[in-house]
């Protein structure tokens, strides 16, 4: 492996270059179920927000006293609106 005495990071950079794959990885099959509306591609849904009416795609509104809301509408917005 790398000669000791360089940076820790450079070091292991220089381990990974000369490791063989199955010193690194652990491959095996797995099996990933992908609802329908996580896929890429065209949207599965698409419904408008009652509130501000923004347009949500692949089931990712929020369902509340019988009405449909984004995200922000229903839980706040993951930004603040500068004053």
């Amino acid at each position: 492996m790398p000669p000791f005495g360089l940076d820790k990071n450079v070091t292991q950079s220089e381990a990974y270059k000369v490791m063989p794959d199955d010193e690194l990885f652990f491959v095996q099959e797995v099996r990933v179920d992908i609802p329908d509306h996580d896929r890429p591609g065209q949207p599965v849904s698409h419904v408008v927000c009652t509130v501000c009416n923004e347009g949500i795609n692949d089931r990712r509104e929020v369902r509340l006293n019988g009405y449909v809301l984004c995200r922000a509408c229903s839980q706040g917005g993951y930004y603040q609106e500068l004053k």
